[in-house]
């Protein structure tokens, strides 16, 4: 059903398209390319969604173009590169991201560093990853709830990596919760589904870990009873 909306969208962003080249107005095609690219990536369709904000990118008009958001377009293909574990390329796109978000534009570069660990933490690079997610956290100022679930997220894996799992379970369920509270704005996508999901079972198996640690003998003698009754 949620598959079929999207299609409907793209449907009527293909003809919105029609329209826009015919008058040769870029800003609305550019705009229809995104749109059509957030639908491809909400079906788990990334190499469509790449593909679409590729047509932004390498369009000859780019660079020339003041009222694109070009940080915001390397961001969101940097993010289809991370969701598709390609991630010495979501890397590149996230740092060419970086260099050309605004400097007064405070949220994207947020989001941009947010995004920027995860790829980091997927890279094995533990401490840059915890040292970008903890700068985004900073003193809380210019981070709506998009960007708190991804940072705490991220440093609540690296804590998680590092076997330190008291503080992997506090920040697990900082994400937690704010996952939570995006879902029940109406604002959950297919990343916050992603998240919510690897946060609890990460956090579930904080819950066995931790009593292993505390009383090891008991633990392994109920995991061979009940491996007898099976």
């Amino acid at each position: 059903m949620i598959k079929k909306r999207y299609k409907d969208a793209i449907s009527d962003f293909n003809k919105a398209l029609e329209g826009y080249r015919k008058d040769q107005f870029k800003r609305g095609e550019f705009f229809t390319y995104n749109k059509i690219s957030d639908c491809y990536r909400e079906m788990n369709a990334m190499e469509e969604a790449a593909g679409y904000i590729l047509k932004i990118i390498n369009h000859p008009e780019f660079n020339a173009m003041p009222w694109t958001n070009k940080a915001l377009m390397y961001d969101k293909l940097a993010f289809i590169y991370l969701k598709t574990r390609k991630y010495p390329k979501a890397l590149e796109y996230f740092k060419t991201a970086q260099a050309h978000c605004p400097s007064n534009n405070l949220n994207l570069m947020k989001q941009i560093k947010a995004n920027t660990a995860m790829a980091l933490f997927f890279l094995h690079r533990t401490g840059e990853a915890q040292a970008t997610a903890e700068e985004v956290i900073g003193d809380g100022n210019n981070m709506n709830a998009y960007r708190q679930r991804d940072a705490y997220y991220v440093v609540g894996l690296c804590y998680f990596e590092k076997k330190d799992f008291i503080k992997a379970k506090d920040r697990l369920t900082t994400a937690i919760i704010t996952a939570t509270r995006i879902d029940s704005a109406g604002a959950g996508n297919a990343h916050n589904f992603d998240v919510l999901a690897d946060a609890k079972k990460r956090s579930a198996l904080w819950n066995f870990k931790t009593i292993i640690r505390r009383n090891p003998i008991h633990c392994w003698k109920r995991v061979i009873r009940k491996s007898k009754r099976n």
